[in-house]
């Protein structure tokens, strides 16, 4: 349980209330929690649509590349680097890092097809807006790289 700091007067309340229901004064403090309306945190960008994420009800993702957290304290949620080389952005959605590309075709498209890659249609792997993501076989995924030259690493780490 996370904790809270209440004044002295509020915590003999809790105590005495706890006695005469006969409940822990935890058990009354997670119902009124619980029972507090969680506003919506603001969203600042024109147009932008959320949705909640399949099997993870305290998050929602927008169309936009951004997932934001619904729990106790709304809030945006600070992708991290994750993945090949750390190219791709992820969150640590119930402590399990999930890249931001995948939520982003799992809420708004639908899971993934079986042998189906996630492809960046403009090649930026942070740029995980809708508009910019899609589902598609290996090859063609493969194609994109030749097309735009990112099979070839130059020695300092960079593509050519």
């Amino acid at each position: 349980m996370t904790n809270i700091h209440i004044s002295e007067e509020a915590h003999t309340r809790l105590l005495l209330l706890s006695r005469s229901v006969g409940r822990p004064m935890s058990a009354l403090i997670e119902e009124w929690i619980a029972a507090q309306e969680v506003p919506d945190p603001p969203s600042d960008l024109p147009g932008e649509s959320w949705r909640q994420v399949p099997g993870y009800p305290d998050y929602d993702v927008s169309d936009c590349g951004r997932v934001r957290s619904r729990k106790r304290y709304p809030r945006i949620l600070k992708p991290l680097a994750a993945g090949n080389a750390r190219r791709y952005l992820a969150v640590s959605l119930d402590r399990k890092r999930l890249t931001i590309h995948y939520l982003v075709l799992l809420t708004f498209v639908g899971p993934r097809p079986a042998g189906a890659h996630i492809c960046h249609n403009n090649d930026d792997a942070h740029d995980n807006r809708l508009v910019n993501l899609r589902y598609d076989t290996p090859q063609a995924n493969a194609d994109d790289s030749y097309r735009r030259r990112r099979h070839i690493i130059m020695p300092n780490g960079e593509y050519a």
